[in-house]
């Protein structure tokens, strides 16, 4: 059954055609505003949405031609027009008023608002009532700001009328509408009415309901610049609760370092004060400490977080790899998903903790081999004795690729337990080695130095070049030594880079050298200097 069809059987007087690939539905035209009329335009309007299982597109208000001259229509709407036919001004392109959905059924969408197509309508016929040259701010349109800015602006004039129904009206526009997305035109909007009575109401209308909460910093700075009076007390305030804001939030993460020495209550209380991203990554971070007092803390909240938070918690209970966090994780096991489970795995792999070693020991069975490969990368990263250990355990299983790249990894951390690994797989991985020296060197550990002086007359020249570098780039003591001692065997463009990049570091090693290399460099100055005068 088409609308039209269906439409015979109301006594709505609407008619129904297709305008455009819509099923445009509209009245017979010079029908008063009545409340029954209104009645009958909803009851055919529900008719036709039913039976063509769509939802209201957009509403179209008709205006008498001799109440709403043309160029105040033009700053209602941007696309009214005038209709010849009837001697009407025609408001194009209202917000369709439909309810919030309640449902996913077409039945549920199709509905029409009634108090929402009232309003809607209301306010498009008083707006002749308004001197509307007088009431929207003087802009001309440009593409900065459109007509639809200026609609904006007249609707939030609108709602300081002594009009109680057209006042409903503009606010009813202004909630549902999404009317406030233009922060240049609000900005307009309350420059014009910066030395009016109505500023204050405006800008709080504007700024608590009108805009998002993301957009607000952005828009009281383009708003502070007006330097209005009554708005001094109000900004002072809120950027002190800004700066305390600051504070608290700072205190916070500085008591998780030591959770053990203060009260859960005063941890609580001082939580509830802060915004809620900012309490989402306190206890992020609390959790990622997996301390026992932690544990216990968030153990009693449990039941109150939502699911999404209660998986994030359990994820950074697994970064931290402590013996508290692992059995709390034992506890909650059976009750994930297995996706949940092997991402616990891997943030385990990560920590390399010895609890966590013992864990990922008594799942490796159940975990698919996928997983196990991505898991043992991350125990790579760990750098832990206990992750280095159970990876030689697993080294046959592993692909060759997938060994070169684990290998890399492990040179990274330079400790004892990788310089054993690395030795006993040495000839093995002769493919990796240069690369395997280059991480070794940027460690810069004692281990790592030993190792690379035993290598070192078998290494390339360019790549004894690189190995300097890296080692510069850790600029630990043992890394300095070690350049002292190949300092004559490095070109002069070179020794400059090395010293710009020492002084980056600060160290006092680094200084002590920098210091010595200039007292050289000065002395060999001089003799040139003499030289030349002889």
């Amino acid at each position: 059954m088409i609308p039209q069809e269906a439409l015979r059987f109301s006594d709505s007087d609407l008619e129904c055609s297709k305008d455009q690939g819509t099923a445009e539905v509209r009245t017979s035209g010079g029908i008063p505003f009545t409340s029954e009329n209104l009645s009958r335009v909803i009851s055919g309007l529900r008719l036709a949405g039913t039976a063509i299982h769509g939802w209201a597109a957009t509403v179209h208000v008709h205006v008498d031609q001799t109440q709403l001259p043309k160029e105040s229509a033009e700053l209602i709407m941007n696309d009214a027009i005038v209709d010849t036919e009837h001697y009407t001004q025609e408001l194009r392109s209202f917000q369709a008023p439909t309810p919030p959905i309640l449902g996913t059924s077409a039945h549920h969408i199709s509905l029409v608002d009634g108090i929402g197509l009232e309003h809607t309508i209301r306010f498009g016929l008083t707006m002749a009532d308004i001197d509307l040259q007088e009431t929207v701010p003087a802009i001309e349109p440009s593409k900065e700001y459109t007509q639809t800015d200026l609609y904006r602006s007249i609707i939030s004039r609108a709602l300081f009328t002594k009009d109680p129904l057209q006042r409903a009206s503009a606010i009813y526009l202004t909630y549902t509408g999404k009317l406030f997305e233009s922060k240049e035109a609000l900005s307009a909007i309350l420059e014009f009415y910066k030395d009016s009575q109505i500023f204050k109401k405006l800008f709080f209308g504007i700024y608590e309901e009108g805009l998002p909460k993301n957009e607000r910093n952005e828009f009281l700075k383009t708003i502070a610049a007006l330097e209005q009076e009554t708005l001094r007390p109000f900004m002072i305030s809120r950027f002190e609760s800004r700066i305390n804001n600051a504070f608290l939030f700072t205190s916070l993460r500085q008591q998780i370092q030591d959770f053990s020495k203060i009260s859960p209550e005063s941890f609580q209380e001082q939580l509830k004060q802060l915004k809620p991203e900012q309490q989402e990554e306190i206890i992020g971070r609390l959790a990622g400490s997996g301390t026992p007092g932690a544990i216990v803390f968030l153990k009693e909240k449990w039941d109150l977080m939502e699911s999404a938070q209660q998986k994030e918690i359990v994820y950074r209970f697994a970064d931290s790899g402590t013996p508290e966090a692992i059995v709390f994780i034992r506890e909650k096991w059976d009750l994930m998903e297995l996706e949940q489970q092997e991402r616990i795995m891997r943030n385990l792999a990560g920590s390399g903790t010895p609890g966590a070693i013992v864990f990922l020991k008594e799942k490796w069975d159940s975990i698919r081999s996928d997983q196990q490969e991505r898991i043992i990368r991350r125990l790579a990263y760990s750098y832990t004795p206990e992750a280095i250990v159970f990876i030689k355990k697993k080294w046959d299983l592993i692909g060759s690729r997938q060994q070169e790249e684990i290998m890399r990894n492990i040179a990274n951390s330079g400790t004892p337990e990788a310089i054993v690994f690395i030795k006993e797989k040495w000839e093995s991985i002769r493919s990796e080695q240069e690369r395997i020296i280059g991480r070794l060197a940027g460690s810069g550990t004692p281990e790592a130095i030993v190792f690379i002086k035993e290598k070192w007359d078998s290494i390339r020249s360019e790549q004894q070049e690189q190995i300097m570098r890296n080692l510069v780039f850790s600029c630990t003591p043992e890394a300095i030594v070690f350049l002292k001692e190949k300092w004559d065997l490095i070109g002069s463009e070179e020794q400059e880079w090395i010293i710009r990049r020492l002084t980056y570091s600060g160290t006092l090693e680094a200084i002590v050298f920098i210091k010595k290399k200039f007292e050289e460099m000065s002395q060999k100055f001089s003799q040139k200097f003499l030289v030349s005068i002889d």
